[in-house]
């Protein structure tokens, strides 16, 4: 019903977060003594790595995982929630919901479904358990000039505070808690952490691998992908990417050719504190975009998610789940893929395969608008701040646009239009 700070009833969550640490000192004391940790390197055995607007939970007798870990959170929240009787844990990265949104500073949408989602997994886990309490840790977020993280931080806290289990908060490590100056720039303190699933031991981290896949999963931040999602099984060991789809953008051939200070400052909420190899993964993710303009045919074929599991070395490799419709590992939806390439078979709504072409997209037909580029680059709504860094108004072939209402009206069927209206 309400979050409990100490043996204190929380009846209204302050309005900032300074208010909250004047309101209760121990939540900055306890912030403190996490930024005074020494950071940890982590490596791939026994980690699960969360991108943003992910989230996993587990329990101490999975023998798959050691460490939940997620980075990358500055102008972002990392929550940690935890049952004390079963040990279940999770580990959720929430952001903004939306990265346009988030790039122009405007409002931020509820945190509520993913709060209550997570919250709803670890009941399950402890189903059983008489004793025992949940405890919440929010690490992340900084002291940023638009102010995106105090909204994020304030979102989230409310959303556990409308949850129906009563929720003691531990740890709060954000805004001026989590902020430091490197000449005259707020700085984050702690922009990644790692979780121990035996103890739920919270610790600064860095991450040596972040796979499986982290390009593909990170093209679900810069495409508009507003839940979050679980990605983790722990009574199977399961990894589970996908399926998703994305709108094809016509404006990631422009940026793909524009400077690295560009792309940073298009792209980035912060690009004043971004690390040194950011602007080299969003290129990848560009490519990925552009490279794969309709995911739910060329990456999951069928809405098939991929599925990874432990192997004897203790990483992440794709796993075959004989007996499942609902799976297909990464060779083999591959192999699906260049199979039907190299025949020219094509499988049209209700299983008749010709050997014609399917139909062309209508989202691939010429743009109404001509060479100008669109006031909207599909879900990235980049093009006030984009043409803010160009010194020419862009054009571009119109054969790259593509029409945005036309794609995937049905969209919970993960496929374009061409193949939605022969439903």
């Amino acid at each position: 019903m309400v979050l409990i700070v100490g043996e204190h009833l929380v009846k209204e969550v302050p309005s900032s977060t300074s208010g909250i640490y004047t309101s209760w000192p121990r939540l900055k004391e306890t912030a403190h003594a996490l930024t005074s940790m020494l950071t940890e390197e982590v490596g791939p055995h026994g980690l699960l790595y969360l991108r943003q607007r992910e989230y996993a939970v587990t329990v101490p007798r999975d023998e798959n995982l050691a460490i939940l870990g997620t980075d990358d959170a500055t102008t972002s929240v990392m929550a940690v929630l935890r049952h004390t009787g079963s040990g279940a844990v999770g580990l959720a990265h929430f952001d903004k919901c939306s990265h346009d949104e988030c790039l122009s500073g405007l409002h931020i949408c509820s945190h509520d479904d993913g709060v209550m989602h997570l919250l709803t997994r670890i009941n399950e886990l402890s189903m059983g358990f008489t004793e025992g309490r949940l405890e919440l840790c929010v690490v992340g977020g900084f002291q940023d000039v638009r102010g995106i993280c105090e909204k994020v931080t304030l979102s989230l806290l409310n959303a556990f505070h409308k949850s129906p289990p009563h929720i003691h908060l531990l740890l709060l490590c954000t805004g001026e808690a989590n902020t430091t100056l490197r000449g005259n720039i707020s700085w984050p303190m702690i922009k990644g952490i790692g979780v121990s699933t035996q103890n739920g031991k919270i610790f600064p981290a860095t991450f040596t691998d972040k796979g499986p896949y982290l390009v593909l999963r990170s093209t679900r931040i810069f495409t508009g992908a507003q839940q979050m999602v679980d990605v983790y099984d722990c009574s199977l060991g399961l990894l589970r990417i996908g399926p998703f789809n994305y709108e094809p953008h016509a404006g990631v051939e422009l940026l793909l050719q524009q400077t690295d200070d560009v792309i940073l400052q298009c792209l980035s909420t912060t690009p004043e504190v971004e690390g040194p190899s950011w602007v080299k993964m969003v290129r990848e993710v560009l490519k990925h975009i552009k490279e794969h303009p309709f995911p739910a045919v060329t990456i999951f074929p069928d809405n098939r998610p991929h599925y990874f599991r432990r192997d004897n070395l203790g990483t992440w490799s794709p796993a075959e789940l004989p007996n499942n419709n609902d799976s297909t590992p990464d060779a083999n939806v591959q192999a699906a893929v260049q199979a039907v390439a190299a025949t020219g078979a094509w499988t049209q709504a209700g299983g008749v395969t010709t050997t014609s072409a399917p139909p062309t997209p209508a989202a691939l037909s010429p743009a109404p608008w001509g060479a100008s580029v669109p006031s909207r680059y599909g879900s990235l709504h980049l093009d006030c701040r984009l043409k803010t860094h160009l010194a020419v108004p862009p054009v571009v072939n119109p054969g790259q646009h593509y029409d945005d209402p036309l794609l995937n009206p049905v969209k919970d069927r993960f496929m374009p239009a061409w193949q939605a209206s022969q439903l």
